[in-house]
């Protein structure tokens, strides 16, 4: 073969390869565009839904239930309505202490006086009032009772024995008032603060004022004086201690 047919195949071939490499750069290019496509509008969507769960939770428009906190109290239990003060018999009846309508005697005085003592005497409840106190059954204030332990039907002999809970009943025409005991106390005849205390308008509290009604049943401690060897006696016969009883105003019952 002469060298002009050399030389013209040669270029022939090389003309072959320039256009192979084209070809293959076009398919190149041409499967770039494939692998990454333009996002579609599905995909922009897509995309763009978590930008929304970035946005405040919409504000709750319902009114919240209140807790039971909040809610008003319950309203106090309401006092015993009272009936005004009226003359007519009293009777005093504790079953606990085994009295039974013992006939309820007022004066003006004070616990086992000259006049309190005469109304003991005959077996009696004596009620003294005065400038220092002492109300009418139901009312505001202390109802003092007096009565004899160990003499004149000894009205009072079992009164000692009440504790906390026990009824006292006061019956006056229509009405029966409920007391109950409270608390009791040693009293010192022979002090003036001590005596004091069973004659507080406030049972055991003196010069506090009164808001609820009062009942105090006092007798002598006799047999307790005795037994400790004390024998002292005032000119009426008392000994130098006092038991009281204290109660409070639970309830008024209509009688027939």
């Amino acid at each position: 073969m002469s060298k002009a047919n050399l030389f013209a195949l040669a270029a022939t071939s090389a003309a072959l390869l320039i256009l192979v490499g084209c070809a293959n750069l076009t398919q190149t290019s041409s499967d770039a565009v494939v692998e990454q496509p333009a996002p579609s509008s599905s995909n922009t969507k897509r995309q763009a839904a978590p930008a929304a769960t970035k946005s405040s939770p919409p504000v709750p428009t319902t009114t919240p239930t209140k807790s039971p906190s909040a809610q008003p109290s319950q309203p106090a239990a309401s006092s015993p309505s009272i009936p005004p003060p009226s003359n007519a018999p009293a009777y005093l009846s504790v079953p606990k202490a085994g009295i039974s309508n013992a006939k309820i005697v007022t004066y003006s005085g004070v616990a086992d006086d000259t006049r309190g003592t005469e109304i003991n005497d005959a077996g009696l409840v004596g009620a003294p009032r005065g400038s220092w106190g002492g109300v009418a059954p139901g009312q505001i204030g202390n109802l003092l009772l007096t009565g004899h332990r160990t003499s004149a039907g000894s009205v009072m002999l079992n009164v000692p024995r009440l504790t906390p809970g026990d009824k006292i009943y006061v019956d006056q025409g229509k009405t029966r008032f409920v007391y109950v005991a409270s608390s009791k106390a040693k009293i010192n005849f022979r002090s003036a603060a001590s005596r004091a205390l069973q004659q507080a308008a406030v049972p055991g509290s003196p010069g506090k004022r009164a808001t609820r009604p009062a009942v105090v049943l006092s007798t002598c401690a006799t047999p307790e004086d005795n037994a400790a060897g004390n024998y002292w006696r005032d000119e009426h016969q008392n000994p130098t201690h006092r038991i009281a009883v204290y109660g409070y105003l639970q309830s008024v019952i209509p009688r027939r």
